[in-house]
């Protein structure tokens, strides 16, 4: 019922009890202050309810584009050491080196995001590695060079870890346009670093000498 209805209903039940003097009786006048009160505490009631929804739903959009714009950065930094990538076997691996080396250093430090690259980073590097150096010793340093780092991992700062992790779902959870906004930075930070390494490797190529 609504809450002209409602008004209606309490008149029309007091003007057939008495008449036109109904709307000078205290009864009465008490009855439909208190159900003015109680009609606009149900609206603004609705009303949080709806702001609520909507900011749930807003908060919702917000979760779903920072992980859709997360997965494209992932993606955007695999592009350099992937079987699409421009650059030579030696420049993707010097990339998969300085990417491994980056994210360790950064893991150690207390930085979660980096640690769950850290597998993907040893993985890429060892596969360039097998590419560049074949089977021989190049390759064989390397494997033992990545799984100490991976063994170091085990000494990595805990509390920053977590600190760092904690601080992250925080983020998203208090502030999703933030984290969304971060995402999106970051995805416009890795295309330039791609452009960059195209760049560097394009001149590497140049300088480098020419077979006979």
């Amino acid at each position: 019922m609504s809450a002209a209805q409602q008004r209606q209903q309490l008149k029309t039940s007091w003007e057939n009890y008495l008449g036109d003097a109904y709307a000078s009786q205290k009864a009465y006048i008490d009855q439909a202050t208190a159900l003015d009160k109680t009609l606009a505490a149900e609206r603004l009631n609705i009303q949080k309810q709806y702001a609520d929804q909507a900011k749930q739903a807003s908060l919702s959009a917000a979760q779903s584009l920072t992980t859709s714009f997360g997965s494209l950065t992932d993606y955007a930094r695999s592009l350099a050491t992937s079987d699409y990538s421009p650059l030579s076997i030696q420049d993707q691996y010097q990339v998969a080196n300085d990417n491994v080396a980056k994210d360790y250093n950064a893991a150690m430090a207390g930085d979660s995001d980096a640690l769950g690259r850290f597998q993907g980073d040893m993985e890429t590097t060892l596969r360039l590695s097998q590419k560049y150096w074949g089977s021989g010793t190049g390759y064989a340093d390397d494997f033992q060079r990545l799984t100490e780092m991976l063994g170091g991992l085990s000494g990595a700062d805990s509390d920053k870890l977590t600190a760092s992790l904690v601080e992250k779902l925080s983020k998203k959870q208090e502030d999703a346009m933030l984290a969304l906004r971060d995402k999106m930075q970051e995805l416009l930070q890795q295309v330039q670093l791609i452009q960059a390494q195209q760049k560097q490797a394009s001149n590497n190529e140049a300088l480098r000498p020419r077979r006979a």
